[in-house]
């Protein structure tokens, strides 16, 4: 099926399993980098975008706060319906001195969160920042709507 309104980015569609409406995947599509900046968590500040092609997911950003915790949780469409994943780190720091460190995707893929895979413990007096660009693979159904504003 070819979408030529290509909505939510959406152009061609196969049906892959079921029977009637069901079953029905984008095989072609590309949500263009959407901002997610309103969608942070609080006390979290920075730019952080998005963008969804095929069966990809395209994160980069540089946020900050205070503590660990989630950073955004994933809207609908962009989540990666997998096990935790250790995303690439570009930079982490965490007061003095500065080390690199580690942030993951939830179990279900729902949230990015600030957490510790190489002994670190973020607290509440913790300062971090994270620089990042990764691509990840999503086997989620299509976003229904495109969260945050285009850039």
């Amino acid at each position: 099926y070819t979408d030529t309104a290509i909505t939510n980015g959406a152009m061609r569609w196969a049906k892959k399993t079921g029977a009637g409406n069901t079953g029905w995947q984008v095989t072609e599509g590309d949500t263009g980098k959407r901002n997610l900046a309103s969608l942070l968590a609080p006390g979290v500040t920075g730019y952080l975008a998005i963008q969804r092609v095929n069966q990809m997911l395209f994160i980069e950003g540089q946020v900050s706060g205070i503590a660990g915790g989630t950073v955004i949780t994933l809207p609908g469409g962009f989540k990666t319906g997998s096990a935790v994943l250790r995303w690439p780190i570009l930079a982490v720091h965490a007061g003095a001195p500065y080390a690199a460190r580690a942030y993951t995707v939830d179990p279900g893929g729902n949230d990015l969160i600030v957490q510790s895979v190489t002994g670190w413990t973020p607290t509440t007096a913790t300062s971090w920042q994270i620089t990042a660009s990764c691509a990840l693979k999503s086997n989620t159904a299509w976003p229904t709507t495109l969260p945050g504003v285009p850039v």
